[in-house]
């Protein structure tokens, strides 16, 4: 096998160029005006024989042959059937881009502000939909629900009580459409109750609903299931806003917030949303109804925000030619059956996002999660293999368009080329060289290349500080100057490969972004964490479309900053009821309002009491001494000597 060095690469590409030159002089068509010869051009085209071209009939059987040859279960590819030749001329013939209509698909203008964005892709709909499923989840006298899910179920029906005592059943089986078995357990201690196995209804002595085994156990009367309000979708967006505001000012503790320490206070949280009710809206936050969850579907508990989303993401943009694929990576450490564990993320440990991105913006066209066995791209209907099938379900919508895909060598191997082709996309990534049919090469030295080819792809292996091997169905055998910048000197690298290099770090990208205004908390509940996130990509792919139709130029932080300002403008609540904690303030109440001196009132013993004055035995200047006071302050409530201790208790905040 021949190995071309630099120079002979660039004679090469010289003589390619001369070439092309050619043909394009000889493919001039000539006019009757500027031809040299005697006889019309007209009458030359008269004169040529007759060649009919083929019926219209036979183009279609045609068309319809090629197809059927890519269809899922007639598609059969023959690895043997490839001839690599080693090339030192090859033009690739990548299927033209058909789609006119790209960008931003919607009604919104350049005067539309950041919020009109975010609640394209979160919308009021849908948030409503969470509102009614969290106050659901919460509600405890729905006996419509407690009736289909019983006749529906034949689940029993528990009534705990405090003792075992005589209850009149019947009053009860009067309530369902088909009593379901009835049984009577004393209450215990633990939050569980025994005897009763998840999914099982529970109800107090009253016929009190208290919910399904396992999700509320036992309900206390202070408890904050009993203090609930309904929820409604204005006060979810609002629970939006200083869930952000959260990430805004990177608080260690949710709860430091509301904290009336002058040094970890924000005084923003307690005027928009009391601390107990943002603690309960995250507790209770819920998405499906537990009642009619399938059997397998591991997705149900988040099954709702994560169609939705991923449908607004497909949408609301069409993306330009050149696109790619890759996983990213959510953290999560907790017990989960699909966690993943990648050594090269940052994150290492969580839950794997397949991701379908634009090259140019890093728009976010359509993702999915990795489910283990129940994983979305898992029927392999062309035979490529479980990292082709993600590249073909993603690329679903878009096949047949003529889309320049690039991926990682996770995904790329002959075989997907060839299948892509086929479906009108074509591909260019990096590529294994343990693949099925992918062709050999010897060593090379720094700087050389090699290239074989079909007749419609084409595989480059090039020597740079480590061997990179890049298959392509786009670009043609030539070489781009490429300068280094830190050693400030230009390099000869194959076109695939700059072009790999500058169209596959979208999802990447979209991750360092991520990265610098992720909300997203520790958390048991996986869901719950995966909700959250899908909320960060709503607020990246809202960014991006506000930045293509406004035309402005705003950093992501930014645009983050005047989304929740947006939000809390159009859904603050005026009065925000504050029960109980200290009241928000830099220094105690003593220093701040308007104190007077009262005497003790008297007791039945007393007539004049007297009390310990509290800065003569807790002063910290001077010794402590025992003296009683008839005179107190009614705010502080403390006793104190009307001369001087009233001043100073009431001006020094170290006496």
């Amino acid at each position: 096998m021949n190995v071309l060095s630099d120079s002979q690469i660039a004679e090469i590409v010289t003589q390619i160029e001369s070439e092309e030159e050619s043909e394009n002089e000889t493919a001039d068509i000539i006019s009757d005006e500027d031809s040299d010869d005697d006889i019309p051009l007209a009458n030359l085209i008269n004169n040529v024989s007759d060649t009919t071209p083929p019926p219209v009939q036979n183009i279609a059987e045609n068309i319809q042959n090629i197809e059927a040859q890519c269809e899922p279960s007639t598609f059969v590819f023959d690895l043997q059937s490839l001839q690599w030749k080693t090339c030192g001329h090859f033009k690739a013939k990548p299927v033209p881009f058909s789609e006119l209509n790209v960008g931003y698909q919607s009604n919104l203008t350049k005067d539309s502000q950041e919020i009109d964005f975010f609640k394209e892709i979160i919308s009021p709909d849908t948030v409503e939909k969470v509102a009614e499923e969290t106050n659901s989840f919460c509600d405890f006298q729905v006996w419509d629900k407690i009736r289909a899910h019983a006749g529906a179920h034949a689940c029993n029906l528990f009534i705990v009580v405090n003792n075992l005592v005589h209850i009149k059943l019947e009053t009860l089986e009067d309530k369902f459409t088909s009593a379901p078995r009835i049984t009577v357990l004393q209450l215990q201690t633990s939050k569980s109750v025994k005897g009763t196995h998840h999914g099982d209804l529970i109800l107090t002595e009253d016929g009190d609903f208290v919910g399904e085994t396992g999700v509320l156990g036992r309900v206390t009367e202070c408890s904050a299931v009993n203090l609930w309000k309904n929820l409604n979708a204005s006060e979810l967006y609002l629970f939006f806003a200083v869930w952000f505001l959260q990430a805004v000012h990177g608080l260690n503790n949710m709860s430091e917030g509301w904290s009336t320490k002058s040094t970890l206070q924000v005084p923003i949280f307690s005027k928009l949303m009391s601390r107990n009710r943002f603690f309960a809206i995250l507790r209770f936050l819920h998405f499906s109804s537990n009642v009619n969850q399938p059997a397998g579907d591991r997705m149900y508990k988040i099954r709702c925000v994560y169609d939705h989303v991923r449908h607004k993401f497909k949408t609301l943009f069409e993306p330009s030619q050149n696109t790619c694929i890759d996983e990213s990576l959510l953290l999560f450490k907790g017990r989960l059956s699909f966690k993943q564990n990648i050594k090269t993320e940052r994150a290492r440990f969580g839950i794997k996002f397949y991701k379908f991105c634009e090259s140019s913006s890093g728009y976010i066209v359509d993702f999915f999660m990795y489910l283990g066995a129940k994983t979305e791209s898992n029927k392999d209907e062309y035979k490529i293999g479980k990292s082709g099938a993600v590249v073909m379900t993603l690329m679903q919508p878009y096949l047949d368009k003529g889309y320049y895909l690039f991926v990682d060598n996770f995904y790329t191997s002959p075989t997907l080329c060839k299948v892509l082709k086929l479906k009108g996309t074509n591909l260019c990534g990096t590529v294994r060289l343990n693949r099925k049919g992918m062709p050999s090469f010897p060593k090379l030295e720094k700087g050389e290349m090699q290239a074989k080819c079909t007749d419609d792809m084409m595989v480059v292996k090039y020597m740079d500080r480590r061997e990179v091997h890049v298959l392509t169905s786009i670009d043609n055998f030539s070489m781009d100057v490429v300068s280094k910048k830190r050693k400030r000197e230009e390099v000869m690298k194959p076109t695939c490969i700059v072009n790999y290099n500058k169209n596959m770090g979208a999802v990447d990208k979209t991750d360092m972004l991520l990265s610098s205004i992720e909300s997203v908390r520790k958390t048991v509940k996986w869901y719950k964490k995966v909700f959250f996130h899908l909320l960060d990509l709503a607020i990246l792919n809202a960014y991006v479309l506000y930045k293509s139709v406004t035309k402005k130029k705003i950093s992501l932080h930014q645009f983050r900053l005047n989304l929740i300002d947006q939000l809390i403008a159009e859904h603050k609540v005026d009065n925000v009821s504050q029960k109980g904690g200290k009241k928000l303030t830099s220094l105690p109440i003593r220093l701040t309002e308007k104190h007077f001196p009262s005497q003790i009132p008297p007791t039945d013993k007393k007539k004049s009491p007297t009390r310990q004055c509290h800065v003569c035995s807790n002063t910290q200047l001077i010794a402590k001494k025992r003296k009683e006071s008839r005179y107190e302050c009614k705010d502080c409530k403390v006793t104190l000597c009307i001369e001087p201790c009233f001043q100073t208790y009431h001006s020094l905040a170290r006496y």
